[in-house]
């Protein structure tokens, strides 16, 4: 998401982890967990399940749609290694929620993934 082109060219760098500033303009995203299922063998821990969100907040409802696809685009992968050695396998958006709150369109998109440890 941070990387991606479309999304830094419409919010300019305007991504926020769980809270977005005060003064922050239009338009803008946050991002946050929701929850993670560990998973352990008789080895120990090897997987977590991860869901998360991303929140996509503007004045124009045709600008934050266009802003969370480039969101889905972006994360929905099938693969991605981190330097730390852990592999992000299968991450795809489940959901999505619109509302109108402030007089602006929040458009929450639901993801999960696995995270091989």
């Amino acid at each position: 998401m941070f990387n991606n082109q479309n999304i830094q060219r419409t919010c300019k760098g305007r991504i926020y982890p769980l809270i977005a500033n005060s003064d922050t303009t239009y338009p803008y995203i946050v991002y946050k967990k929701t929850d993670i299922q560990s998973v352990i063998s008789k080895d120990g821990l090897y997987q977590d399940n991860v869901s998360f969100t991303v929140t996509v907040v503007d004045q124009n409802y045709n600008t934050g749609c266009e802003i969370a696809q480039y969101v889905r685009e972006a994360l929905t992968v099938s693969r991605m290694n981190f330097m730390d050695g852990q592999k992000l396998e299968d991450c795809r958006m489940v959901s999505i929620d619109e509302q109108f709150s402030d007089n602006v369109y929040v458009q929450t998109l639901i993801f999960e993934c696995r995270i091989s440890l």
